[in-house]
């Protein structure tokens, strides 16, 4: 049986100015530029309890914890991005977790959200948990860290992990050892475990914080918080299936419309789906 779908809630999370996905299942979530927005029936990360104020650090993890402390009521809780979006439909068919959308592609928000709802339940039904098909790197994920970011901060984070959350260790570990990253803070997951992460996740967080001066780092590096976070979904996520071998997850690409030409109405529908225009034309090329 398909979970209700008033009971599922996922975030897309915006921080400008942009066409917005709203529809039964998914719903906007403004953080950082608030002023850019005037619909007062969105949700807005600076109400109610929150963190608003840290999200030049903390990147989507501003909305992240808005919905964990003011979101009650739901089975399911997820997340995506103004420019970021699963394909639900399993259209995409690449070796590369992503496509970009370029700008003579046509993105439909009225067939998106249309397609989004009639297919998140029934994905929910035989999955436990939704997240992007893993990002693969070339060396390991700890090494990656290390070109891109401050290793500093990727080793406070292990120490903390041992301190605190010792049972982690492992996974953190095994992890930062791989070539498999989970990108985005993109997932779908039952409101129990989402309880669980965020109780995790920001009890990490909020203790590194203590021992990092952002003050003293570049607008880039300053958000090293939602950097640290792309690392840590892999390691819950692993834990989790160590205590549950049974975990069931849909691993779905993801699509990058940042890009793309927006459109409200819908498109003609393929018989194979409501993408496949676009990405025929795109893998062809």
């Amino acid at each position: 049986m398909n979970k209700p779908t008033h009971t599922i809630s996922i975030s897309v999370v915006y921080h400008k100015k942009s066409p917005l996905l709203s529809s039964q299942l998914l719903s906007p979530i403004i953080v950082g530029n608030h002023a850019s927005f005037t619909d007062r029936h969105l949700h807005f990360d600076n109400t109610d309890e929150n963190m608003s104020h840290k999200n030049p650090h903390f990147c989507e993890l501003t909305a992240q914890y808005w919905v964990w402390k003011n979101l009650q009521g739901k089975s399911h809780i997820g997340f995506m991005h103004y420019r970021r979006v699963f394909d639900f439909e399993g259209q995409y068919r690449s070796k590369k977790n992503e496509l970009k959308l370029q700008q003579d592609n046509l993105f439909s928000l009225a067939s998106y959200t249309e397609t989004a709802d009639a297919l998140i339940p029934d994905i929910l039904s035989k999955y436990d948990i939704i997240i992007p098909e893993s990002h693969r790197i070339a060396t390991n994920v700890w090494a990656h860290y290390e070109e891109r970011h401050i290793i500093d901060h990727l080793v406070l984070t292990q120490k903390i992990i041992e301190k605190r959350h010792s049972s982690y260790s492992k996974s953190f570990d095994a992890c930062m050892q791989g070539n498999k990253l989970t990108p985005f803070n993109m997932f779908v997951f039952p409101a129990k475990l989402y309880s669980e992460y965020m109780t995790w996740l920001f009890d990490i967080l909020f203790e590194l914080e203590k021992h990092i001066t952002v003050t003293e780092l570049s607008p880039y590096q300053s958000r090293v918080f939602g950097f640290i976070s792309e690392r840590l979904l892999g390691v819950f996520i692993h834990r989790q299936q160590q205590l549950n071998p049974n975990l069931k997850i849909k691993k779905c690409k993801v699509l990058n419309i940042n890009e793309a030409t927006i459109v409200n109405q819908k498109l003609p529908q393929k018989p194979n789906g409501f993408l496949s225009k676009i990405l025929q034309r795109i893998i062809r090329t």
